[in-house]
Order: structure tokens, then sequence, then C-alpha cells
């Protein structure tokens, strides 16, 4: 009987998962906490985490400013040409102000390189104004060259950088970015968007 119940304390010492069990004449068991790894197919899989997203400068400007009222172009230098704008409000402007907005949500970010803002504001400007009335506004980015004459003068040539864009952000802060579109809008494809204002 005695050798029945040691057989039986045995078995179950076996059974106890992931420890180190001893008999002893007085038939009691101890139990000790093994500090061995678990086996590859007894772990529960990691947990990960999904960090989330950052949110954009488009939308944390919104959640500032308020949603987006309009676009609008202004020219490099007073004119009395005025082209027409967009507004959220018009279902037919509403969809050429969102993509807008994901091309500024995907323009890259790149260093500076030489890359000056347009001087004096002489260039075409996409203006984007939220509902607080404060705005960003999106010129092509120049490269500049300074020459100094024979009298002393000087003398500064610019040019655009082709699918390089500087944006002015809502709070002032500025950044240069890489985006074929944008460009595109502040050069060209602005007069398809937001066409001259005819004269009544």
């Amino acid at each position: 009987m005695r050798r029945a119940v040691i057989i039986l304390l045995g078995a179950i010492c076996i059974a106890v998962f992931a420890t180190s069990c001893s008999l002893h004449k007085n038939a009691e068991i101890t139990i000790e906490h093994s500090n061995e790894p678990l086996p590859e197919e007894n772990r529960q899989p990691e947990v990960s985490v999904m960090q989330p997203a950052e949110a954009s400068f488009v939308d944390l400007a919104q959640q500032q400013y308020g949603p987006v009222h309009s676009a609008w172009m202004t020219t490099p230098i007073p004119s009395p040409v005025n082209y027409v704008p967009l507004f959220n409000d018009l279902e037919q402007d509403r969809e050429k102000i969102e993509r807008i907005l994901s091309w500024i949500n995907l323009a890259e970010k790149v260093d500076e390189d030489g890359l000056v803002p347009p001087l004096r504001g002489r260039s075409m400007a996409v203006n984007v104004a939220f509902a607080e009335g404060n705005t960003l506004v999106i010129r092509p980015a120049w490269t500049c060259e300074t020459e100094v004459g024979e009298q002393g003068n000087t003398s500064t040539h610019c040019t655009s950088v082709q699918d390089r864009v500087w944006i002015s952000m809502p709070d002032n802060t500025e950044v240069f970015a890489a985006s074929p579109e944008l460009y595109a809008l502040a050069t060209e494809t602005y007069r398809d968007w937001m066409p001259e204002a005819r004269p009544l």
C-alpha cells in the first residue's frame, strides 16, 4: 500500500509543469519553481502593440484652427488679374481642396541644401485658409546665385527647383518639401483648377 502511494505521488510530480519535484520518506511533496525557459511550443505568442500613427501637420492645423474654409491663388506682384477661389462648402470645390490637403500630407520634408523661399514673395502662391482665418501658403522653392559686378554692384538670379516647394504653416513655421503635385499646382495647373476670373 505504502509503495502504491509513493508511485502515485511520483506520477503527480511528473505531471507538474515546469517544476522539479522530490519525494521524502514521510511521503511529503516539495515543489520548487524552475527558472528554466518554457519550451518553444508552450510559450504564449508575443502581443504587438500598435503605435498610433503620427498626425500630419494638416490634421494638426485643422485641430488647432478648424476645418479648411477655402483655397485661392495670389500673384507675385499686385495685379488686376484675380483667380476663381475654391470653397469647401461647395461640392464641386471640396474634392479639389481634399486633393490639395492629401498632397500636403504626402509631401516629403527635405533638407534646405541651398533652397530658399521666393524672394519677397515673387512667385505664384497657393493659399489654404482655415475656419479661424489662419493661412497655409505653398510656393515653389528657389535656388539663387548672387554675382558682384566690376563696379561693385550685385545681381541675384533665382530659379525654381523642379518638384520642390516651400510651405509656410499657419503658425509661421516653414518647411521645404518634395511634391511634384504641389509644385505643378503652384506653377502651372492652378490655371485649370482656379482659372482667371473674367471681369463682368
